[in-house]
């Protein structure tokens, strides 16, 4: 399997995946089976976008997300081959299943079939609007796109959207780095 974005990536056979910002103030880790489960939702939906939202915790040191739990799209998502609206069913009760565990929102994931991993205008506005949002109460959230064909070759691209500051992209960090 190899991983995409502005360059290519060759996944190492690892139990672990991290994304680092340059400035190394954000990033994120998740375990290949988030990794797989994300491939598995895209796989399924193909040709059409799906998405969902990731869940976890952050380090004591509160500048990388340990993503545990990538969820798939609500049952009241609606999707099409170039458009995706994440529904809420359900989400709420999840989250408060998490948060008695210490784990919380961190962001969103969704699928571009056929296309690029580049966020949206929508994408980017939805972000910012939620980095701001009392009611959802995550001040750095992430935003992994995956895009092309989840079957054959893909790409990802990992972003991270620090309240009234420009978005950030966070970058592959193989075990070499």
């Amino acid at each position: 399997m190899s991983l995409n974005s502005d360059r290519v990536y060759e996944l190492e056979d690892s139990a672990e995946f991290q994304f680092w910002s340059s400035c190394n103030s954000y990033g994120l880790r998740f375990e290949r089976s988030g990794l797989d489960g994300i491939i598995r939702s895209c796989e399924s939906t193909y040709p059409n976008e799906t998405g969902g939202i990731v869940i976890g915790s952050y380090t004591v040191s509160l500048d990388c997300a340990l993503a545990t739990n990538f969820t798939k799209a609500p049952p009241d998502s609606k999707s099409g081959k170039t458009w995706f609206r994440r529904g809420i069913r359900g989400l709420k009760r999840l989250l408060d299943m998490h948060w008695k565990s210490q784990e919380f929102y961190l962001g969103e994931w969704h699928f571009h079939p056929n296309g690029e991993p580049d966020p949206s205008l929508t994408d980017r506005q939805q972000l910012e609007r939620f980095s701001l949002s009392s009611n959802i109460n995550c001040f750095e959230p992430i935003l992994l796109i995956f895009g092309g064909n989840p079957s054959l070759t893909w790409k990802i691209r990992v972003f991270v959207f620090p309240r009234n500051q420009s978005y950030l992209e966070m970058h592959y960090l193989d075990h070499q780095s």
